[in-house]
This record gives C-alpha cells, structure tokens and sequence, in this order.
C-alpha cells in the first residue's frame, strides 16, 4: 500500500522542527532550502560546508537531523542562521531565536527574554526582561536607553546622541 505523503510523513521527521514551525513537518532532510524561511534558522546542509560560516556561530554546527531534538532550542547561543537575519536586530535578542510566535507557549520558559507578542503587551513584563523585546521598530524612541545595545533608528534620529556616532551632524545649516 503506497503511502500518503500529504498526511503521513516520516516517523523520524517529527522529532525536531514540527511543533516550533506549526506550517508543515519536515518531510525529509532534502527539502529544507524550500522552508528555511519559516524556521530563520539554517537549512541543514553537507557537513563540508560548514566550515565557510563556522565563525557565525558560538555553538557546534549542526551535523545532521539527530542533532535538532538534542541541544538546538536549548542553547544559550542563538543557533544557525541566515547572514541576512544578522544586520538587523539580531543583536539585540541575546539567545533566543525568532520563530513562530505560535510556538512559544510550549518552551518561552526556557528562553531569556520573553517571546515575541503584541506591542499592546509589553508594557507589563518589559521589567522582567534582560534585554528588550523586539517590537515595530517605530516603537525605538521611547526606550532606547533602556536596551544593552542601541537598537537601530533612522538616521535622521542621530541627532539626540550624535556623540556616539562617529561622524557628527552638520549643524551649520
């Protein structure tokens, strides 16, 4: 009897990414390059080719699907992800990844700072956070003091803390 790959899936490919992504489970470890952007982190790869961003990461690459179940929401380090998620506000959250936010009621214990929610939310737990939540970034203004590392703003806010800045304002005008 042929199986049915729309809703029986693979009896090991439940064992790592199902509950954080909640859009479909891995199939097989060949189709990741096709969803990489719901899990913002990594696709798994040929473990020769790690050795080009072994630099981006504080903790061990992953070597294959085993690998997943065992330490990858777990760490302290943020684990593998793309180039271009880091340009932004990676910096900004220390350890936990951005997933899905339907996945966090199941491990947001675990993690340093609260999960993602509604910006109507933050005001009540913002005390309790090491570093600031993410929130829209037309939200910066109001505590921009209150974060680790100067979360990113126009460039035509520099002008409150220009003596941070390496090239000063042009106030001759």
């Amino acid at each position: 009897m042929p199986i049915d790959n729309t809703s029986i899936r693979h009896r090991w490919a439940y064992s790592s990414y199902d509950h954080e992504t909640e859009t479909r489970p891995i199939r097989h470890r060949w189709t990741y390059s096709s969803y990489d952007h719901e899990t913002e982190t990594r696709p798994i790869r040929h473990r020769w080719a790690y050795s080009s961003y072994d630099h981006e990461t504080e903790t061990r690459p992953i070597k294959h699907r085993w690998a997943y179940s065992s330490y990858a929401h777990e760490t302290e380090t943020r684990p593998i992800r793309h180039r271009r998620a880091y340009s932004s506000y990676a910096h900004e959250t220390e350890t936990r990844p951005i997933r899905h936010r339907w996945a966090y009621t199941s491990y947001a214990h675990e993690t340093k700072t609260r999960p993602i929610r509604h910006r109507w939310a933050y005001s009540s737990y913002a005390h309790e956070t090491e570093t600031r939540p993410i929130r829209h970034r037309w939200a910066y203004t109001s505590y921009a003091h209150e974060t680790k590392t100067r979360p990113i703003r126009h460039r035509w806010a520099y002008s409150s803390y220009a003596h941070e800045t390496k090239t000063r304002p042009n106030t001759t005008l």
